[in-house]
Order: structure tokens, then C-alpha cells, then sequence
């Protein structure tokens, strides 16, 4: 599990504001938003398509192709944080990750964080509410930051093919 920028993995270290800086600078912000992919997805599932009809965005595959992270970027001022997770394990493994993935940013970002956004989709809904209930259990210092949770697509009572899988089972 790792945060992703320009399909890269990032290194919560010191040198974070120079990774996030390629290959556009735009400078960081006190707000964050992580965006979590959902089931079979990469973080790249928050890219937009760009318009057929619009001649200034040809080339689909430049670096700098439109998200929904860079619009929230411009748009709202929250730096993007694109999560990719092993799919393959449980909720509540990611979740435990994803706790402690999100405490090492909170550490390794070079200004203070003051507003923390998560948005998941499908999967990465689940995801956010295993983390979000590990940190209260521990009393994890980034979940005083958080302001915002959304979910798209999550299953919260199940997806159809687990309640059948159950039932058949």
C-alpha cells in the first residue's frame, strides 16, 4: 500500500514536496484529500477522459491528464493523495494499513495539515470506515483532522455477490 502521484509510489520522507512537485509544481496545501480506489481498480480510476471535441487536450496519455484530484486541486485548494491497495486482502488489513499510512503522512508532510478529506469508491468506502474505526480505537492523531468522508458506490450492507454467496453458502 503506498500514495501515488504520476503512477509513481511515494516516500513519506522529506523530500515529498519534490515528488509532488513533478511534473507540474503546484505548491501543497494545509488540506488533503485521498482519493481509494475501489475492487480490480488503480488509482487511476479518478482520471477523467478528456473531450474528443477539445483540440487542446490530444494526447490522452500526458502526464498531465485531467482527475478528479487535480480539479478538487484547483478548484478547492486540497493536495491529491491517490491510494493503491492490494485488493487481494481483507478490509481489515488494508484498514490497519491505511491507519497507519495515513499517520506517516500526517508526520512526514512539511507543513501542518489541518483538514483531511477521504473519498473512496466502492472498496475504498469500506476501506475508509475499517481505518476510520481503527484510529478511534487507538486514538489516532489524524483522525482529529479529518473533516470529510464520501462514499460512492460502497457497498455499507453488502455487495449482491457476497449476500449471495452467503446465502448460498
Amino acid at each position: 500500500m503506498a500514495f501515488y502521484h504520476q503512477n509513481k509510489a511515494l516516500v513519506l520522507n522529506e523530500t515529498l514536496a519534490q515528488q509532488l512537485s513533478r511534473p507540474s509544481p503546484k505548491p501543497l496545501t494545509n488540506k488533503v484529500i485521498v482519493l481509494i480506489h475501489g475492487l480490480t481498480n488503480l488509482e487511476t480510476i479518478w482520471d477523467l477522459k478528456p473531450d474528443p471535441l477539445d483540440s487542446e487536450n490530444k494526447d490522452a496519455e500526458a502526464p498531465n491528464k485531467d482527475n478528479y484530484g487535480r480539479r478538487l486541486q484547483d478548484e478547492y485548494g486540497y493536495t491529491p493523495f491517490y491510494l493503491r491497495y492490494n485488493t487481494g486482502l481483507s478490509i481489515k488489513e488494508n484498514g490497519q494499513k491505511l491507519n497507519h499510512l495515513l499517520n506517516e503522512l500526517q508526520s512526514a508532510y512539511p507543513i501542518q495539515i489541518d483538514d483531511i478529506v477521504l473519498m473512496g469508491f466502492s472498496m475504498g468506502g469500506l476501506l475508509i470506515r475499517s481505518a476510520q474505526k481503527l484510529a478511534q480505537d487507538k486514538h489516532t492523531p489524524w483522525l482529529d483532522k479529518l473533516s470529510n468522508c464520501y462514499y460512492i458506490g460502497t457497498p455499507h450492507e453488502g455487495s449482491p455477490l457476497e449476500k449471495f454467496g452467503h446465502l448460498a453458502s
